[in-house]
């Protein structure tokens, strides 16, 4: 079973996350890539960048049906 955005996230200790301040760790459970963050900037563009490779996979599996050459 491929499970696409699926993440676990685990963040630090309570006296690790002060304010606007966040850290932890973030794995892609069917990739098995993971990071760990001292930021949210570093955490979101971790998702973003999974994100579109997820996206990026995903239309190669579908072909777009306005990409036909029925004109």
């Amino acid at each position: 079973m491929v499970m696409r955005g699926a993440f676990v996230l685990r963040l630090g200790t309570a006296h690790q996350v002060k304010g606007d301040h966040i850290e932890g760790w973030i794995e892609e459970v069917d990739t098995g890539k993971e990071i760990h963050f001292r930021t949210e900037i570093e955490l979101i563009g971790f998702l973003q960048e999974r994100v579109a490779e997820i996206r990026g996979i995903s239309r190669k599996e579908k072909p777009d049906e306005r990409n036909d050459d029925r004109s």
